[in-house]
């Protein structure tokens, strides 16, 4: 049987226009399962209906950075770990680093800033890879990018590469900024313009073999097998993955996610909506 609300605000059965009573004194004889429910009290005390939440289409997955995120950001800091590996074989062979003490001193200085970042996040450092947020070493451990840069910079310059090496380097990044970098935001864009995650976990995987290419150049280089010039064209190619990490993140992956995170430079906003009209999510 079906319930049929009254204009009074109480509820009777359908088809039915007086209760069932029996018994003495006119007792119902079976309580009904439908108790007549007071309309003011049932808007009181029955959940408001909330508005259905708006699909999102093409949710990406959150990338997961691991330990990878640090040296994505600033791949130049690398070097600064291929340096300490350097002066502690010739420590443990008991050579010279061919390091002046003040030189010394200063990289100290710097690498010990950089471990008490470090430290500060001991007991957090194995779930920052699973943290939801989008690569969470740059945001937990960014205060030692400045000490990593500074030791890495000086590691290539240990390895011979002077001045004209870094205008050398600078102008190949330029270069390969604007040339290079649109036209691998546009391949990536038209092989998996639907995927930013795996556009973020492709070019985080380049930089690892990148990084290892690189390492295997700085032991040849100091091993006098090979040229410090080399490292002038080296630099460059690993510094262009974090600028294609970044639009890949900035302007597809960010962007996507239903927060809606936009642009406060006007002409990066205008940018964003040509390449979203050309490649829609």
């Amino acid at each position: 049987m079906e319930q049929n609300p009254t204009c009074n605000g109480t509820t009777t059965l359908k088809n039915q226009k007086t209760p069932v009573t029996g018994g003495y004194h006119g007792e119902p004889a079976l309580k009904p399962p439908y108790q007549p429910i007071s309309t003011a009290r049932y808007r009181q005390t029955s959940p408001r209906p909330q508005p259905a939440p708006r699909p999102v289409r093409h949710a990406p997955q959150t990338p997961r950075a691991g330990s990878a995120a640090f040296f994505q950001v600033s791949p130049v800091s690398f070097f600064a770990l291929l340096l300490a590996g350097v002066i502690g074989c010739a420590l443990i062979r008991r050579r010279s680093t061919g390091i002046d003490q003040r030189d010394a001193r200063l990289l100290a200085f710097f690498a010990l800033a950089a471990i008490l970042v470090v430290l500060a996040y001991a007991n957090s450092l194995s779930g920052m890879s699973a943290s939801p947020g989008i690569i969470p070493d740059m945001r937990y451990l960014s205060p030692a990018y400045l000490p990593m840069l500074v030791i890495g910079v000086y590691a290539l310059k240990h390895a011979g590469m002077d001045a004209n090496g870094a205008q050398e380097a600078l102008r190949t990044l330029f270069w390969l900024a604007v040339i290079d970098l649109p036209l691998i935001f546009v391949i990536l864009q038209v092989i998996a313009g639907q995927n930013p995650g795996g556009q973020v976990t492709f070019i985080t995987t380049l930089t690892y073999l990148f990084l290892a290419g690189a390492a295997v150049l700085y032991v040849a280089v100091l091993a006098r097998r090979a040229s410090p010039r080399l490292l002038a064209y080296a630099v460059p190619v690993l510094m262009l993955f974090p600028l294609a990490w970044e639009l890949i993140v900035d302007f597809r992956f960010a962007t996507s996610c239903w927060e809606g995170y936009h642009f406060w430079i006007p002409v990066v906003e205008y940018i964003w909506y040509i390449q979203y009209a050309i490649f829609p999510l």
